[in-house]
């Protein structure tokens, strides 16, 4: 008896100790004007990072530049960000950096994220559980994309006052058999998420549906 007990001790004490990382992992995360109604954000795109690149280090150096001058509220990867083997060496090392500013940072994926050796799926689960990291997948399987998300902006209120929107682009065309090459794009399911999603965020705010976005149709 005394063992179930104790089992169950245990186990209590690792849900609350789990629930209340995941309140100070929001905490630390939460985005928010301050109290001049500021927000800065800062964007990095197309570094072509990766360990023991020609020009990695200059990366690393223009981002701590940049970080070091603006200093802002939350920090946006906008694809193509580590293209190179050791891929989650690589992202660990950026990461590191970032992290180094308990600045929170969100993250799309480009063209070339998962060309290394590391998918999509992969990066998402390994970055998403980094330090002040913002990846999520809130579209889930039935939404085209990886890392499809939205992030609410909080006045000093409390509020959500402002919604960031960050969708996966995805790779390359997926109709090169219709003659249509090049590089990827925003699929229906997507739109059709991104317009719930917002119609959701507005019932929530408000208490009601500021504007209603026409859906597009299922085929």
């Amino acid at each position: 008896m005394k063992s179930h007990a104790r089992s169950f001790f245990f186990i209590a004490t690792a849900v609350i100790l789990l629930f209340s990382a995941m309140i100070l992992h929001a905490e630390e995360n939460r985005l928010q004007f301050n109290s001049a109604k500021h927000f800065k954000i800062v964007q990095f795109t197309d570094t072509h990072f990766y360990k023991g690149g020609p020009r990695s280090q200059e990366v690393l150096d223009n981002i701590k530049s940049v970080m070091d001058a603006e200093k802002p509220d939350l920090v946006i990867l906008t694809g193509d960000i580590v293209t190179g083997k050791p891929t989650l060496k690589s992202w660990e090392i950026l990461t590191d950096l970032l992290i180094a500013y308990q600045v929170p940072y969100a993250i799309t994926f480009g063209n070339h994220e998962d060309e290394a050796e590391t998918s999509r799926e992969e990066l998402l689960k390994y970055l998403s559980a980094r330090p002040y990291c913002l990846l999520s997948d809130d579209g889930g399987t039935t939404v085209l994309g990886v890392g499809n998300y939205v992030l609410p902006l909080y006045n000093q209120e409390g509020t959500a006052e402002k919604l960031i929107y960050c969708m996966d682009s995805r790779s390359y065309s997926l109709a090169k058999d219709q003659g249509v090459d090049g590089w990827g794009w925003f699929d229906h399911s997507q739109i059709r998420w991104f317009a719930e999603s917002n119609q959701a965020w507005l019932r929530r705010i408000d208490g009601k549906i500021l504007y209603k976005v026409e859906l597009p149709r299922k085929k």
